[in-house]
């Protein structure tokens, strides 16, 4: 028996992909161009970048179902980043 992909699975890996390929793109010609000598190309990719990213994270659920809200956005107070993993914080500070 032949398993089903899920409904718009290719289109929405693709988007993904796409839009993470452009905010790489972006981090880069921050980089790359210094706001001194290049003012111009500097700002552009500057400020595409929250633009990327804000629609990045609205679309977030559509693109990747599976994750649950909680990996989405985990704020709980209980919890501080320790290098790259998350430690859980016993009692208050």
């Amino acid at each position: 028996m032949k398993k089903e992909a899920p409904k718009h699975f290719k289109a929405r890996i693709l988007l993904l992909s796409t839009m993470l390929t452009l905010a790489g793109i972006a981090f880069i010609g921050i980089g790359m161009f210094r706001y001194t000598p290049h003012p111009i190309l500097h700002n552009v990719f500057a400020r595409g970048l929250p633009c990327l990213m804000s629609v990045l994270m609205i679309a977030l659920p559509w693109l990747a179902p599976q994750l649950s809200k909680s990996s989405i956005c985990d704020f709980r107070p209980s919890y501080r980043d320790r290098g790259s993993c998350r430690v859980p914080v016993v009692g208050g500070a």
